[in-house]
């Protein structure tokens, strides 16, 4: 998130007109372009609370009311000096072999893996919550095709290979009684 342009994209999810966005491929992996879902109320809140603090740090606000006195053209996410995260070019090999470039943020991510840590998750990245997804909506009872479509995969393959189960959770699944 540390690439998207405030008025491109989070303009569309603070409206709540619509509770998802498109990410265009060139800042994807995979150079694919994706969807962000927003339809759940915690996450919109969390999102307004950024947008209050960065108000009143003064961070890229305009003197207008539109997109909420924020610059349009700002990054979403900035650093704890209200400044607009580094993207560097990452090669991917694609799978014809070609190597195609994609936009990341290397200290973005770095800035997750120390939070996760102060919170004790010290193995957590940021694709625990995406593997956190996945896992708890396969054992809802969630089809993997659905869920390699929710997070973008292409091959239900890949998207099993997200799927975490707990050693309680095999425990009570051996102790149905399936017959």
């Amino acid at each position: 998130m540390g690439q998207f342009y405030f008025g491109d994209s989070v303009a569309k999810w603070i409206s709540f007109k619509s509770a998802l966005t498109a990410l265009p491929a060139k800042i994807c992996k995979h150079l694919k372009p994706r969807v962000i879902w927003l339809s759940n109320p915690k996450t919109r809140r969390i999102i307004q609370e950024w947008i209050n603090y960065r108000k009143t740090k003064s961070w890229a606000v305009t003197k207008s009311n539109e997109y909420q006195g924020l610059n349009p053209e700002s990054r979403f996410l900035l650093n704890n000096r209200g400044r607009s995260y580094a993207l560097q070019p990452k090669p991917r090999v694609m799978l014809d072999g070609e190597v195609k470039t994609y936009w990341a943020c290397d200290s973005l991510e770095q800035s997750f893996r120390k939070l996760y840590a102060r919170c004790g998750l010290h193995t957590a990245s940021s694709h625990t919550g995406r593997k956190s997804l996945v896992t708890n909506a396969i054992i809802r009872g969630e089809s993997l095709e659905n869920m390699a479509r929710v997070i973008g995969h292409s091959s239900t393959e890949t998207t099993l290979k997200y799927v975490v189960i707990q050693r309680d959770r095999i425990r009570e699944m051996c102790a149905i009684d399936w017959l």
